[in-house]
């Protein structure tokens, strides 16, 4: 794979996760990924209606940062 396609799929989520596209989101994970977090973990079905209410709560925007092809890194920002 190229560097360019090992940044797509990063690009892709921040995008889709920043635009508040929770349905392109979804189209990014395969039907049985697991979704950790503070709450606990899901599957998509149960993950999409939390992101849905947290994401305008609080107002969160990731920031993409890809360096180079072995790292990806997001974080939230303000």
């Amino acid at each position: 794979m190229t560097t360019e396609a090992n940044k797509l799929p990063v690009r892709k989520y921040v995008d889709a996760f920043n635009g508040g596209d929770m349905d392109r989101l979804q189209t990014l994970f395969s039907e049985d990924s697991l979704v950790y977090g503070v709450l606990g973990w899901g599957g998509m079905d149960q993950v999409v209606p939390i992101w849905r209410e947290i994401k305008p709560a609080f107002d969160i925007q990731l920031e993409n940062r890809i360096n180079d092809c072995r790292r990806r890194y997001c974080r939230g920002a303000r």
